[in-house]
């Protein structure tokens, strides 16, 4: 009883303290990315773009699966009251939740893409490419959406997945779809990335002091790494490694929990299981939405002196008024 009580509380105090702690970070932090991505320097490359887009994605995401659980520690849950709520809730904060993860995919393997020594695979990396896939990215999620949300119901006053067969598929598609084939995608262009950067660094070392020496070697100047792309390639493995090292325990519970849902448990592990299941699912899962802003201000100085202009512009406008 003891330890109900000590659980219990523990996920409240996660809930009301730590959630809305990130949840107010991560407001400010993506409405300052999608200001700063809006800016010129950045929004004519297809890398920006989807970072733009992530991040819109993501402030969406971050407030639909939050802001229910915080208001429901001291008010009446709407989640558990009405049933279409919990419906709608449940499709809108999958699909943008899935889109914010797909974004954030693309845009490593635009910069994989970029780096690449492969002309052809280069020309993967371009505005006009990606203003083609985000539409279809869009879609997709919104047409996939509906099979999981099909799967939930209102179940003794709680919105979770229905029983039987629908849990089995819930679980099945979660731990492929959330779990599974995100992380493989984040590891593989990780590094992927890191093998193309280190190519690079490599082949333009020998030309970066003396511009003699590119001109002897015949090596056209934009093959040089410009300091941006430098950083934001620093930046983005930084963010990747964020999303695999929150991926993988909610990856490890989603397969446990398909492989062990018939089994029979007594109600310490039950209760075990169920907090365990709140810190990978709910408190670690939606922290993922918060990570872009705060690695890029602190791996890039290019990043925090066009944040530096952007509030400086504001401070001009609003002083002129």
């Amino acid at each position: 009883m003891a330890s109900t009580v000590s659980l219990a509380y523990i996920q409240q105090c996660l809930t009301r303290y730590g959630m809305t702690t990130y949840l107010i970070l991560g407001n400010v932090g993506l409405l300052c990315n999608i200001a700063v991505f809006s800016r010129r320097a950045y929004r004519q490359t297809s890398a920006s773009l989807y970072i733009l887009v992530m991040s819109l994605c993501a402030f969406i995401g971050l407030n639909i699966s939050v802001i229910p659980i915080i208001y429901g520690l001291d008010h009446a849950d709407p989640l558990t009251i009405f049933s279409a709520f919990c419906q709608l809730q449940r499709y809108f904060r999958h699909t943008f939740n899935q889109m914010m993860r797909t974004f954030v995919v693309l845009t490593c393997a635009d910069h994989c893409a970029a780096t690449s020594q492969y002309a052809r695979i280069r020309s993967f990396s371009q505005f006009k490419v990606a203003i083609r896939i985000i539409p279809f990215v869009f879609i997709f999620w919104f047409v996939i959406g509906f099979f999981p949300t099909m799967l939930g119901s209102l179940l003794s006053g709680t919105c979770s997945t229905s029983t039987g067969l629908y849990a089995i598929l819930n679980s099945a598609y979660f731990s492929v779809v959330v779990g599974i084939i995100p992380l493989l995608c984040m590891i593989t262009l990780a590094v992927l990335l890191y093998k193309n950067f280190r190519k690079i660094r490599t082949r333009v070392q020998p030309v970066t002091h003396v511009n003699s020496v590119i001109t002897n070697m015949n090596i056209p100047t934009n093959q040089l790494l410009r300091k941006r792309d430098r950083e934001m390639l620093r930046m983005l493995l930084i963010e990747i490694t964020c999303h695999i090292m929150t991926t993988i325990p909610i990856t490890i519970m989603l397969i446990y929990s398909s492989i062990t849902r018939t089994a029979t448990k007594s109600s310490d592990q039950r209760l075990i299981e169920s907090f365990v299941s709140y810190v990978t699912n709910t408190f670690v899962y939606y922290m993922n939405n918060c990570f872009s802003f705060w690695v890029y201000i602190s791996a890039s100085r290019t990043f925090r002196l066009e944040f530096k202009n952007l509030i400086i512009t504001v401070c001009v406008l609003f002083t002129c008024k």
